[in-house]
């Protein structure tokens, strides 16, 4: 049976890493080159109304809207990055809908638009490297104390294998479901590391108290 799981594993990792040579990562609108577009309208938006406004405008696009300042009197559309001419139809549309909506009279010049680049992956999970290698040595030491009787080397090669399977699986499912990389992906995958260190060593603990 383990041989069989760990078989499926490596096939599944195999898997994910031929996926993420030739097609990468499928990385959330954040994350990728977009555009944010900031429109102060100067009354109170309704979330229906916010929605509905940017799901008209951005039809066939991904968009995520926001309310700004404290008076939510202010909107923040994130989307995906378009030529200038698409861009100045998308932003003639959303004054009109905006001043029809609202009663308004917003002006071109009033709305303001970042180029925003695409974040690099590694930046994102290069904070976390240097907490995670000396979390990762800790443990690695305490149960090679912890648990010598089981055998120092034993323990160490095994709680190594078995994160990086963990850690591959993880990254593999990512990849082959398409999952979008978003702000997510990182705590859930710290949460699998200790859930994973807790199980090992529960595990580690059933086989000492059997070598009594």
């Amino acid at each position: 049976m383990k041989k069989i799981v760990l078989i499926l594993l490596i096939c599944l990792i195999f898997a994910g890493t031929v996926i993420v040579c030739f097609k990468g990562f499928n990385v959330g609108l954040p994350y990728k080159s977009n555009i944010n577009i900031s429109v102060y309208v100067g009354k109170k938006i309704e979330d229906k109304d916010m929605q509905e406004i940017t799901k008209e405008v951005f039809k066939g696009k991904q968009a995520i809207v926001q309310k700004v300042e404290l008076f939510e009197d202010m909107i923040s559309i994130t989307t995906e990055e378009m030529s200038e001419e698409e861009l100045n139809e998308k932003k003639t549309e959303l004054i009109n809908k905006l001043n029809e909506k609202y009663e308004k009279e917003i002006k071109d010049e009033e709305i303001e638009i970042v180029h925003n680049p695409k974040v690099k992956l590694s930046s994102l999970i290069k904070r976390y490297i240097l907490p995670f290698g000396i979390s990762t040595i800790a443990i690695v030491i305490y149960q090679m104390i912890r648990f010598k009787k089981l055998g120092a080397t034993k323990t160490l090669l095994t709680t190594i294998i078995v994160l990086m399977l963990i850690g591959l699986t993880y990254t593999s499912l990512i990849a082959i479901t398409r999952i979008p990389i978003n702000k997510l992906i990182i705590p859930i995958g710290m949460a699998i590391y200790v859930i994973t260190i807790i199980v090992l060593n529960m595990k580690y603990e059933k086989k000492l108290e059997e070598n009594k």
